[in-house]
């Protein structure tokens, strides 16, 4: 009779067999073929300026990030840190039947992908909006039993020198 473990590690090297390409054909060249990615863009889009991001921020009393590169970017982004170095943990995350919460990828670029604005002290709204050089993908897992249970529930771009914003309703 196989332990637990044993188990994990099956359905990890079960999920391993179709979950390379599963990511590759729903996110290649910057497309996805769903519309998980509407909540993404409609509240972290590139059409977002800094007037609402500001009124967002004060008005739900948290940072309030918008992306400053294309959609079609931020979803080869995510194609990229789902099939690289965060593959592994995605794995080892579907695998796991007792985690059913959403799980958080964070990602750092040398470059700006986004723009910020901080609820609370630690910025001044009138020097403008923070850079962001930082992506938060949450995934999460499909329960239901359709599918192949792996979907990105939100992303937003960050600025790694201050925390990761969690938004309490993704996790």
């Amino acid at each position: 009779m196989k332990n637990e473990h044993q188990r994990f590690k099956e359905r990890r090297r079960n999920i391993n067999k179709w979950l390379s390409q599963y990511l590759h054909d729903k996110y290649k060249e910057g497309r996805s073929t769903s519309k998980e990615f509407v909540q993404t863009f409609k509240r972290h889009g590139l059409h977002m300026t800094d007037d609402e991001l500001m009124k967002r921020a004060s008005s739900e009393k948290c940072d309030a990030s918008a992306f400053t590169i294309s959609d079609e970017d931020v979803v080869k982004i995510i194609h990229d840190y789902l099939l690289g170095d965060s593959y592994n943990e995605v794995l080892d995350y579907l695998a796991d039947k007792e985690d059913d919460s959403a799980w958080l990828i964070a990602g750092k670029f040398n470059s700006s992908i986004g723009k910020i604005y901080l609820y609370g002290k630690d910025h001044n709204w009138s020097d403008g909006a923070i850079e962001c050089n930082a992506i938060c993908i949450i995934i999460d897992k499909d329960i239901s039993g359709t599918g192949n249970n792996l979907y990105v529930k939100t992303a937003y771009p960050y600025n790694s020198n201050y925390r990761i914003p969690i938004y309490k309703d993704y996790v």
